[in-house]
Formats: C-alpha cells, structure tokens, sequence
C-alpha cells in the first residue's frame, strides 16, 4: 500500500475504481444519523491511498474523483457524511455490501460487514480495534491513519473480486437498475414528522387498558411459564406453548356470553399485546426524536433475503397498521404540507400473475379491477366489495397460495376450518391450472440449484434444510420483483423531483406504500407525478399487466382508511 497524506495529484478516469471511507472523530449512535466531526477521508485508486483532514482539501479531493466509479461499504452512511462538508455529486456507486447482498443473501448466514467481505475474498484477517480510538480522539494518530486507510483499499479489492463474478455471468439487473440508484434516493429522504404528545397519548392509554386487563387476571401475562400452567388448568389438558397462534385456536370465536374460561385467553393475549405495543411504540421509539418533532428512520436500501427494504432506529415497518391505526394519526404532514399515501394495488396478484403466465389469472389482472373481487366472482359466483366479510379470506386465499401456505396454514391463519380452507385452494388451483405447475418448477428449481430468481434476475438462495424451503421457493420470487417495482418507482421519483426542480418529498416506504409529505400547492402534481412512477417500475419489470395504484390524501398518514 502506497500511503499518501494530501489530495491525490489527478483525476480520476471515466468510470475508475475508487474507493472512499470517511471516519469521524465523535461519532454517536445511531450511525445513520450524522454526527461527529470530520477526521478523514480516505480515498484509494490503484494500489495507492490518499488521506485528507481538512474542509478544504476535502472538497478539492472530491472535485478529483468525481468522474469515477465510487466504491463504498455501507455508501448511504459515508454519502450523508460528506454531504455536510460540501456539494456531493450523483455518480455510479459500487456498494460492497449491496453486492454482497445481491450475490449471496440467504446463502451465508454470517454477516456482511467488511471484516467478513475481507477474510472471505481477500484471506484477510482485519483488526477493527482500531475503530474504537475514534470516538474519543480530536486528533489522528499514526495507528489511525493506517487503520483508516486500510479499510479503503481492502474496499477497492474486494469490489475488483465481486466486479471479477460479475464478469462471469452473472445477472446484475437488479443492482445496476435498481439499487445502485437506490442508494441516492434512499439517502436523500428527510425525515418524517411525528407528533410526540399525541404518539405518547396513544401508547400510554394502550398500556393502560393492558395492564387493567392484567389487573382481572390470576397470572402475569408475561410469564410463558404462569400462562401456560394457568391455561392447562382451565381446558384440562396440556398445550405445546403460549403463542399468540396457539392462544388464537384455542379461544376460538368466544364471547363475553359464552365461554368465561375462552374469553379469559382473549384477554390474556390483549393484555399481552397492549403491554408491548406501549413498550415497543413508547419513549424508546421517540428516543431519537430531533427539533420539530422529526424523526429520521435508519433506511436500509436491501434488508432482507429477499431483497425488500427494512427499517430500524426506529422501525417504522412494523408500525400497527390493521389492528391499531391510531399510531399513523400522530404522523402528521409539516405545517402548510398535506400527506401523500400512495400504495401499490395488488402488487403481488400482479407479480405472480406475470411469473406464473396464467392464463385466467393474466385475464383478470388485466381488466384492471380488484383481483380479489375478480376471483371471489368467477370462483365462487359471490358478488362482493372490499367491506364485504369474505373479501378478506378471498385476499388471504390468493395471498396465501402465492405465500406456499397449506390448508392447514390457511385454515390457522383465517381461523376457519382446516377442509373449507382446502376447498378453497382447490378451487383456486382449478380455475388457475398453471399455477401449480409453476409452483412445482420453482421448488424443483430450488432442490435442484439452492435458488430462485426474481424477474430483473437476483438469486434469491434457499436453504433446502429449513422446513419452510418450499414456501420460501414459491413466495421469494414474488416478494422480491414486488421489492424490484417498489424501489425502481422511488428512484424514478427522485430523479423526477430533482429534474422538475421539485422538493424530493417522500418520507415514508412502508411494504407496497411510498409516502410523501408534500407542499399543500403541489400535491395534485406531485402526486401524478408519483403514479407515473409507479406505472413506469411497472412497465419495466411487468410490462405484461396493467399495473394501479391507489392514493390517500390527508393531514396526516392515517388519511388512508
């Protein structure tokens, strides 16, 4: 390694390597908020490394390099760093970790850090004790400035031996097209507003109803051990656990007027519930809460196997939505903006439609009405609407069939009776004759090469030793070209905003949703705007179909009913 303190003596060449790690003096968690102050940035090109200091030496490195390929680990964290000491520009990236992702998720279990990319490319060992004396050093040491630049060229050669795979064959549609230019537009997402005294109303009161309930009860709600002991005891006979599934069958469909000791499990599992919602959506929740009451969530561009975004610190996700949509009330738009909800219809009927080229499926996706109520029509000669009671399990049968879920899971999940729930998926797979088939090539795929793919081509790996292979063989094909559509239309809205000139206003992705908080003069164009979008990411990944989606426009997120 070639270690140079100063701003590298030339540019960079059109789509060269480079690699680029900043490390700050200070730095406090979350990491996905930027905080500290600057000690380094180090940028390696080739078998040399080049380390600045200073603000100004910074910029003009950044001026050197700006015509290169630029290789990160991690990039949304490094970008947002650099972005508070000057003008960033938008170039190609190769994220280390992202390709790591794209090329492997499912298959290693370890993680993907750079210590990991390193020992498994490079036959490296690293020693990342040095990142430690950063946080609470002012200034650098010679130790530092090695570890630092260190870490920026093991980057690069890890990116020359991922670029080396690539070059093999193959298929990185799905990075170059969607989560390359996701890193930007995920980076660039401002926070979201919350409303901290109405967010802390609604946990405390849910907390309060739990813990009357747990006052009515004999046993602590929270003590697997007392539950289980006390359940046995009311049905006489033993039980396997206290799940909240497990709790679910064997309280049936009681009331207050029928069963005392079946109303009791309901009770026990409300009380569970609202007990951890208040701890879950509590102070800890709002612990990272800014001026404005804004909260930045930590966005992951890849966060799961299947290639779908996450979210953490906090995890905005897995806020209730169908059992308590108070919570979305408290995230109110910013004053004089209004809440955009945006929501792709139907998005997996969709995916699945495509992936499976039904014929009577491909029909009904493409008159462009509620797939559901198509089915619950032609299946069932049932003439429903969404509020109508069979709407549900009519979604959870074509839902659940593309999720690899059996009778028995149907039946559990519906809380139905296990032979309706099998006379429903036969109907289903006898007025869809290729989905089975597609089923049984997916699975046999699987068995056969350990992974699927989505339509853009990203393998999605699958461990033929976990009992759950065959669902997952079945439902990560779709859940990860739905992931593709999803992220393909935020970038396509990013890149709409920035070209019309338009406050990039999305502040929320939440499964099939992308959620904006927009000027209250330009929400009927911003939102044609992001419906463009959404038809646009369609058109590229499904063009077979039709592809809808559906908005809500309000105060607040919980303007979508």
């Amino acid at each position: 390694m070639n270690f140079i303190r100063g701003v590298p003596p030339r540019e960079a060449r059109d789509g060269e390597l480079v690699a680029l790690d900043i490390e700050m003096f200070g730095q406090t968690l979350p990491l996905h908020l930027p905080t500290g102050r600057l000690a380094c940035l180090s940028v390696a090109m080739g078998d040399d490394v080049w380390q600045v200091y200073d603000l100004q030496r910074f910029r003009e490195t950044i001026k050197r390099i700006r015509k290169g390929h630029w290789v990160f680990h991690n990039a949304i964290y490094d970008i947002r760093q650099m972005k508070r000491y000057g003008e960033i520009p938008i170039v190609p990236v190769w994220d280390t970790y992202l390709v790591e992702r794209h090329l492997y998720a499912g298959y290693f279990t370890a993680t993907y850090g750079l210590a990991d990319l390193a020992r498994r490319y490079l036959n490296i060992v690293m020693d990342k004790e040095a990142r430690s004396l950063f946080s609470e050093a002012t200034e650098m040491t010679p130790e530092m400035e090695e570890y630092a630049a260190k870490d920026a060229l093991i980057t690069l050669r890890i990116a020359e031996k991922q670029m080396e795979i690539r070059k093999s064959g193959v298929d990185f549609r799905s990075y170059d097209v969607v989560n390359a230019p996701a890193i930007w537009a995920i980076e660039a997402m401002e926070p979201v507003r919350v409303d901290p005294d109405g967010w802390m109303a609604l946990a405390r009161r849910l907390g309060d109803e739990g813990r009357q309930l747990q006052a009515g009860l004999p046993v602590n709600v929270n003590s697997p051990t007392q539950v289980k002991a006390y359940v046995q005891s009311l049905l006489g006979r033993e039980i396997r656990n206290t799940s909240r599934e497990t709790l679910e069958l064997l309280a049936g469909d009681a009331n207050d007027d029928t069963d005392g000791g079946r109303v009791e499990l309901k009770h026990i599992m409300r009380a569970r519930t609202l007990l951890k919602m208040e701890s879950t959506y509590g102070a800890s929740f709002l612990e990272t809460l800014q001026s404005g009451g804004l909260l930045l969530p930590g966005w992951k561009v890849d966060g799961a196997d299947t290639g779908r975004m996450a979210c953490g610190e906090p995890n905005f996700h897995n806020v209730p939505v169908r059992d308590l949509p108070d919570f979305r009330y408290a995230v109110p738009a910013r004053v004089g903006n209004r809440f955009i909800v945006s929501d792709a219809s139907q998005q997996e009927p969709r995916v699945g439609a495509v992936l499976t080229n039904d014929p009577e499926l491909m029909r009904l996706v493409k008159t462009g009405k509620s797939i559901y109520i198509m089915v619950a029509s032609e299946m069932m000669g049932m003439n429903i609407t969404k509020k109508h009671p069979h709407y549900t399990a009519i979604k959870a049968v074509v839902l659940g069939t593309f999720y690899g879920l059996t009778p028995t899971g149907l039946a559990k999940r519906e809380r139905i009776p296990r032979k309706e729930a099998q006379k429903l998926q036969d109907m289903f797979f006898k007025k869809f004759k290729d989905v089975t088939p597609w089923m049984e090539k997916e699975r046999s795929t699987a068995y056969s090469r350990n992974y699927v793919e989505t339509l853009l081509g990203r393998r999605l790996w699958v461990n033929i030793y976990n009992d759950q292979w065959e669902n997952n063989a079945v439902n990560n094909p779709i859940q990860g070209t739905a992931a593709e559509i999803t992220k393909l239309a935020l970038v396509y809205m990013f890149e709409e905003s920035r070209a019309r000139g338009w406050p990039y206003c999305v502040v929320l992705q939440i499964h099939d949703e992308l959620n904006a908080d927009c000027p209250a003069s330009l929400v009927p164009e911003y939102k044609a705007m992001m419906d463009d979008c959404w038809k646009e990411a369609g058109k590229v990944i499904i063009p077979q179909v039709p592809f809808v989606t559906e908005f809500a426009v309000g105060d607040n997120w919980g303007c979508k009913k």
